[in-house]
């Protein structure tokens, strides 16, 4: 075989691999985001069934066992904790976040994150996103996630 042709040949498996290894990657992503927004609405579910949907979530930190499920207690799809709170971020008792802290999200996966959730508000690493009662758009994601995240909160409530 002539050499030239032997290098090309393993140049091109070189980057065929690392081509498939970097879109298996990002399908692997989109999979953890997809889940983490799900357990994201169960959370949700969980609390407006608990409280009701016009309830008074005051108290949910104090039930996050009851509102969070087990299986999703002690860690996120992407890694990181799920809490929950109300009066104890800031937020009137007619509103509560579902957060997600200690997160080591790049700026892709935030991104696919934040536009996937319609809430009356989103914070990446406390910084708040886009406009309330939408979930952001994609040039206002692309914005807040292009450092990564390490916390990301949704705010629910009666409006919602």
């Amino acid at each position: 075989m002539n050499p030239i042709a032997f290098v090309f040949m393993i140049i091109a498996i070189v980057i065929l691999v690392a081509a498939a290894l970097y879109f298996g990657i990002g399908l692997l992503t989109g999979s953890n985001v997809s889940a983490a927004t799900q357990d994201v609405m169960t959370i949700v579910g969980n609390a407006q069934q608990i409280f009701g949907v016009q309830g008074d979530y005051a108290g949910i930190s104090g039930n996050a066992t009851s509102v969070i499920p087990a299986g999703m207690q002690t860690s996120t799809p992407l890694g990181g904790t799920f809490t929950v709170a109300s009066g104890s971020a800031g937020l009137p008792s007619s509103e509560f976040e579902v957060e997600m802290n200690g997160l080591t999200l790049n700026a892709k996966a935030c991104e696919k994150l934040i536009v996937q959730v319609d809430d009356i508000g989103t914070t990446v690493n406390g910084t708040a996103v886009g406009n309330v009662n939408a979930a952001p758009t994609g040039a206002q994601a692309a914005a807040a996630c292009s450092g990564g995240a390490t916390a990301v909160a949704f705010q629910f409530g009666n409006n919602q």
